[in-house]
């Protein structure tokens, strides 16, 4: 009976770990340097459906999307200093790997 309760504890762990939401992630962006007010399209996975809470930021910094969909956005880069920023998509909370960026 012990060993059974253990297997069905298990069974129901492992089902449930596929219920976790998982976090988006860039690929690539590009280019992968531009100014302020260019537009930039950002490649990549789970970037989140309508609805969805998204924003993508440049060092911490939003920047305004024009267009998003799954696996793509473009977004305008912000006003910031030149020089390397890391740019992040959040979706519903969940930041996504941070990709280098060079402001000009």
């Amino acid at each position: 009976m012990r060993r059974a309760l253990t297997g069905l504890c298990l069974i129901h762990f492992l089902a449930a770990c596929g219920d976790e939401p998982v976090a988006p992630r860039i690929e690539a962006i590009l280019p992968d340097h531009g100014q302020p007010g260019e537009n930039v399209d950002l490649v990549g996975e789970r970037f989140g459906e309508a609805g969805a809470q998204r924003q993508v930021s440049f060092g911490g910094e939003p920047a305004q999307v024009s267009l998003w969909q799954a696996g793509r956005a473009r977004v305008v880069v912000p006003s910031r200093a030149a020089g390397l920023t890391l740019v992040t998509v959040t979706v519903d909370g969940r930041p996504s790997n941070a990709v280098n960026f060079q402001i000009e």
